[in-house]
């Protein structure tokens, strides 16, 4: 069971030890949805049981598959997993700008988007809400849990913006090589481990760095590099450093799979691009104690 003070503790002496990246970490970035953190499970749970109802309208596509619409934002998308209320926490951080999960907000700026990797694609919404931005740029999906590719590919043609979708099966991380994946009860929640090619479910891994070579892409400070890789997050941006480096991408990265990844990402960012302006936003449970939610680093003024 949650104790509030307990973790309210917790918030403010992580806030306060982040106050000595300048301008990193607000106060009023720090507390938001901050509720979901400090108030019991129960009543997180009945708030996401009306966000569900009032948001989400559901139909069953066979026995493991549900199609989701999201009439605020007119879009579909196809869900393998458990049909619970934490359903709409996920699909909120799309629909809501406080909240801390939301990627597109400043200083990410949208408007002259043109290459999108959106590395942990998952079920796509937010793939499907970059494909459709003004500058209509083309979203490169790394997604190496197949079913949910699928289900992602399925729902970009639904939702018309299967021109603009470009799915990848393979993993992302700082190396060329081989890993297996493990999926959980819920599909945005696997992970990826290293392991030899001979392995049998060995699924090729690349680096951005090597991406971006093979597929003959170039990028620049106004594209956006979004990373939610399970725990995985600061091996991707090991394996860009040469992209960072030399074409300064936006970059929204989460930073609450593990307990050193604010420090260790804001300081790599801040050694390949020192001019980089940096959002930090939220905090989240994914273990016993809620971490910071969300990193943003732009150069686009």
């Amino acid at each position: 069971m949650k104790n509030p003070l307990e973790q309210l503790k917790h918030v403010v002496r992580c806030w306060w030890d982040l106050r000595r990246f300048p301008g990193l970490f607000s106060l009023p970035d720090a507390l938001q949805q901050i509720h979901r953190v400090l108030l019991p499970a129960r009543i997180i749970d009945m708030l996401g049981g009306l966000g569900f109802k009032r948001h989400l309208h559901t139909n069953k596509v066979n026995s493991t598959t549900h199609c989701v619409e999201v009439p605020a934002l007119q879009l579909t998308f196809h869900w393998q997993g458990k049909m619970d209320n934490n359903l709409f926490f996920m699909v909120d951080q799309e629909l809501n700008a406080s909240n801390p999960h939301a990627y597109l907000t400043p200083p990410i700026c949208s408007d002259r988007l043109k290459v999108v990797l959106d590395v942990g694609s998952c079920e796509g919404l937010f793939a499907f809400r970059a494909a459709r931005l003004a500058s209509k740029p083309t979203v490169h999906c790394f997604e190496p849990f197949a079913p949910m590719g699928q289900c992602l590919l399925k729902a970009a043609a639904i939702n018309h913006l299967q021109d603009r979708i470009v799915l990848h099966t393979n993993a992302v991380g700082k190396t060329n090589g081989h890993v297996r994946f493990s999926s959980s009860h819920s599909p945005d929640s696997g992970e990826v481990h290293e392991c030899k090619s001979e392995h049998p479910q060995a699924l090729l891994c690349v680096t951005i760095d090597q991406f971006l070579e093979d597929q003959g892409i170039t990028m620049d400070q106004n594209d956006l590099i979004k990373i939610d890789a399970e725990g995985a997050d600061f091996e991707v941006l090991l394996g860009a450093q040469k992209t960072i480096s030399r074409f300064h991408p936006q970059i929204a990265v989460t930073t609450y799979h593990r307990d050193e990844h604010v420090q260790q990402i804001v300081t790599l960012l801040k050694a390949l691009v020192p001019q980089y302006r940096m959002r930090l936003k939220g905090f989240s449970f994914w273990t016993t104690r809620p971490r910071p939610v969300l990193l943003q680093a732009s150069c686009v003024s």
